[in-house]
């Protein structure tokens, strides 16, 4: 060991190694899973050696911290959506760090959610376009895909900035993994069909 190297015991080995696979993060049901006590990981995190970014959650103390990843992991039942979600695709304008756009099902609450801009949906299209994608910080969350996030803009038009609509539904229709069936699809389930295809006119003439 190095000079001034800092050594690590057992249960700081086993719990650093569990950080490796997940990005630097841990929580402590998986610690206790591990044979680790919550109260250990609290005194590593007394130690600096990891850091508390929510309940029963830690973060190695060396890694910046992922607001996106951490809620999930607060709240694994949200979904983000819209134009946030659409900032993960690369395909929003809007600044990624100002209230997200999270979508969660009619009779879900969670203060944890306070500040941030919350759709409620029914449960029977919550999971409509659900899929993982990776944050600006390189964590995987849950989100929905282009497809229904496109929808969601067009559907709540009235809310969001014109411009804001029509750049990212440009954008969508330049990539070269676009489902213009899926698109169509949802927009039938959602009844917006007209109202996604005349955005799609709009922005292709």
């Amino acid at each position: 060991m190095k000079t001034g190297e800092r050594k690590y015991s057992i249960n700081e080995q086993t719990i650093k190694k569990a950080m490796e696979k997940t990005r630097g993060y841990i929580t402590a049901r998986q610690a206790n899973y591990l044979g680790v006590s919550g109260g250990y990981l609290k005194q590593m995190a007394n130690k600096g050696v990891i850091e508390k970014v929510g309940r029963g959650i830690y973060m190695d103390s060396l890694e910046y911290p992922d607001g996106f990843h951490i809620l999930n992991m607060q709240c694994p039942k949200i979904i983000f959506s819209h134009l946030t979600a659409l900032s993960f695709y690369e395909m929003s304008e809007i600044d990624p760090y100002d209230a997200w756009d999270i979508t969660i099902p009619y009779g879900y609450h969670d203060d944890r959610l306070r500040g941030h801009s919350l759709h409620c949906v029914k449960k029977d299209i919550f999971e409509l376009g659900l899929t993982s994608a990776k944050t600006i910080y390189g964590n995987w969350v849950r989100a929905y895909n282009p497809e229904r996030c496109i929808c969601d803009i067009i559907k709540n038009q009235k809310k969001i900035d014109f411009e804001y609509v029509k750049y990212s539904v440009r954008e969508y229709l330049s990539r070269k993994d676009k489902n213009l069936s899926n698109l169509v699809k949802y927009s039938q389930i959602l009844g917006i069909e007209m109202k996604v295809m005349s955005y799609i006119n709009l922005v292709r003439i």
